[in-house]
């Protein structure tokens, strides 16, 4: 015997677990158009570490890697950020579950921080992010993340 709507809500979790996994494993990114070398200017690499129990434990190799895909993209990389230099910021968000498994996200975004006509902001140029289940850590991960934002870069510099 089959509860009235038990069908409907097996095939709405099926649907929901499927729709996780290839969330999980796509990744967007986001450019702007004038996205380049000499409109950034200086760019430092950020980290920020919000991820715990060691799913995140190569974070000066992500930042290398990073700073040397930029600077081969033709990027100036700055070890210190001043107000008008652009921010290459790599985060990670995560935890392990029950299963001693890792999940979280992995956010970059590239952004400038500028004053203009007295007015201060943060002005995103660039943004990519993925969700990730069920990883030792996320350490391969965010090099690909790294890896598809330079790649999206290259391509809107050509």
């Amino acid at each position: 015997m089959t509860l009235p709507g038990t069908r409907t809500h097996a095939v709405g979790a099926l649907i929901c677990a499927i729709s996780i996994s290839l969330l999980a494993s796509k990744a967007n990114a986001f450019v702007s158009d004038n996205v380049n070398p000499s409109s950034l200017g200086n760019t430092e690499v950020e980290i920020v570490d919000d991820a715990s129990d060691g799913c995140w434990t190569n974070l000066g190799e992500a930042k290398t890697y990073a700073a040397d895909k930029l600077g081969n993209l033709g990027y100036t990389v700055v070890s210190e950020w001043t107000l008008g230099d652009a921010s290459f910021s790599v985060s990670v968000t995560s935890e392990r579950d029950s299963d001693n498994r890792c999940y979280g996200n992995i956010d970059i975004i590239i952004y400038i921080a500028r004053t203009t006509d007295g007015i201060f902001g943060y002005h995103r140029v660039g943004k990519s992010g993925s969700i990730f289940k069920g990883y030792k850590n996320a350490n391969s991960l965010v090099l690909e993340q790294i890896k598809k934002m330079i790649d999206r870069m290259r391509e809107k510099q050509n």
